[in-house]
């Protein structure tokens, strides 16, 4: 899944892929991290848990009511 910009839609850089199993996921990270593609360089690692304080954040919605 690639990670796309609400305003924009634009690519955020970077996305997630789901592996049938463990193994298959450690061998990509072992060959493919640091590698070049369409040259570019790439860093594979585990996705981690989203940081909390994105969800604590209010979302501005223009100014205060009066």
């Amino acid at each position: 899944k690639i990670v796309h910009d609400r305003v924009t839609d634009r690519s955020k850089g970077f996305g997630f892929v789901t592996y049938a199993s463990e193994d298959e996921a450690d061998k990509a990270l072992t060959e493919m991290n640091g590698k070049q593609v369409h040259g570019r360089v790439i860093f594979v690692d585990y996705a981690k848990p989203e940081a909390g304080f994105r969800r604590e954040m209010p979302i501005a919605r223009g100014p205060p009511a009066a």
